[in-house]
């Protein structure tokens, strides 16, 4: 199979749909499933509020993309990296891609487990990964900026522009 020159229109869709859902988890529903947590370690009562709900759905829904998103990869494919890059930033491209698709399972996982297995060490690496996929996020967001502003390359904007089908 030839590889790729641009992501598939699903690939673009999927890439933002879960960072939407991302940044809101880590922010906006952040929150929202405390109070059920709080009862739940309490007096192991689970409570299906709106709040849970509010951040399981999302939560569940980023493992599924995630779990698509990683098929269309093996299975698509994805654009090469420009030609002149680094060798040694190649690489680090590519552990950075999967260590965030790893993150984005382990962080639902563990977040799944963690409520429905009432498990403290499951939270506990709920909150430890979420904090490294933070960083891994970060980081892969100044690449696609230093790539565009200062690099120059298209490697930002064929994940803006409607891919291939």
């Amino acid at each position: 199979m030839a590889q790729p020159t641009q992501y598939s229109s699903w690939q673009i869709r999927l890439h933002w749909i879960i960072a939407v859902l991302v940044i809101l988890l880590l922010s906006v529903l952040a929150e929202t499933i405390e109070d059920g947590w709080k009862l739940l370690e309490k007096s192991g009562v689970r409570n299906y509020s709106l709040g849970v709900w509010l951040h399981l759905g999302p939560g569940i829904l980023v493992l599924a993309l995630t779990l698509w998103r990683g098929v269309l990869r093996l299975v698509r494919g994805v654009p090469a990296l420009p030609e002149n890059e680094h060798p040694l930033a190649k690489k680090l491209a590519h552990l950075t891609h999967l260590t965030l698709y790893g993150l984005l399972i382990v962080v639902s996982v563990s977040g799944l487990l963690a409520w429905y297995g009432a498990s403290d060490m499951a939270a506990g690496l709920h909150d430890l990964t979420q904090a490294l996929m933070i960083f891994v996020i970060v980081l892969h967001t100044l690449a696609a900026l230093v790539h565009h502003f200062i690099l120059k390359t298209d490697v930002m904007r064929r994940m803006l522009r409607r891919g291939a089908d």
